[in-house]
């Protein structure tokens, strides 16, 4: 599963009003659901443009995801995404 980069935490949340935890994640309602409902046996949690980047067999580049409302550029040295240098 994918996610926006630098994706603030109040809005991964849902119904917070109604989640025990205040900033209880969809990350942990959805894995349950995966793996309780549907029997996954793994999921992963990521950024697209890196889970894209690392199928192209390089160690240096940019990853760059142009959506529909917002772009992000991060750098890629020696197989690794620079998170601190990225951009959206």
């Amino acid at each position: 599963m994918t996610e926006k980069l630098a994706n603030p935490l109040y809005t991964r949340a849902s119904e917070l009003s109604q989640l025990p935890h205040k900033f209880q994640l969809t990350h942990v309602v959805t894995s349950e659901m995966l793996f309780e409902m549907y029997g996954a046996p793994s999921v992963t949690y990521g950024v697209d443009s890196l889970f894209a980047f690392s199928r192209q067999k390089r160690p240096d580049g940019l990853a760059i995801s142009m959506g529909n409302n917002a772009t992000t550029v991060i750098p890629i040295v020696g197989g690794r995404g620079i998170l601190s240098r990225s951009k959206r």
